[in-house]
This record gives structure tokens, sequence and C-alpha cells, in this order.
């Protein structure tokens, strides 16, 4: 039972980066711009100027290259910091 118990945990540091990129890989998957998702939400019936996407895009880290966001996806995650809701 020992030796199974260290297998497992042995491969966990494996297994734990590929769990955080296939939860991550949906978010960046999925239809629609993200900050204008937000702003349409915040002031519904009004459409978002592309000012306010491209400002809304820098402050959610949008603007950010793929590995930089998921770098920062798995830090927040880590200090169980996921944002506000």
């Amino acid at each position: 039972m020992g030796a199974y118990l260290a297998r497992r945990l042995a491969m966990l540091p494996l297994l734990l980066p590929g769990i955080s990129a296939v939860s991550f890989a949906p978010l960046n998957l999925a239809p629609g711009d993200p900050a204008e998702i937000v702003l349409r939400q915040r002031n519904p019936g009004q459409p978002p100027s592309p000012a306010q996407v491209s400002a809304m895009r820098i402050e959610l880290g949008l603007d950010a290259s793929l590995p930089a966001q998921y770098a920062r996806w798995v830090t927040r995650a880590l200090l169980a910091d996921m944002s506000r809701s």
C-alpha cells in the first residue's frame, strides 16, 4: 500500500500541469471577447466603444501573450486568488 501511495504522489507533479492546462484552455477557446462581455454586462443596452474594450482588455490582462496569461492564471490559482466575482 505504501509503494502504491508513493507512486501516486510521485505522479502528482506531472499531473497538475496537465490538469491546469486543460482547465485554462476552455477559457481562451470560448467564443467572444471577455472584455466586451464584461462591458455589456455592466452597461446593458449600450454597446461598448472600441476604447472601452481596449481599456478593459488591459485591465483584465488580456493584452498579454497567452503564455503570460497562463503563468498569471497558475500563480493566482496557487495563491487561491481567482479575482473578484
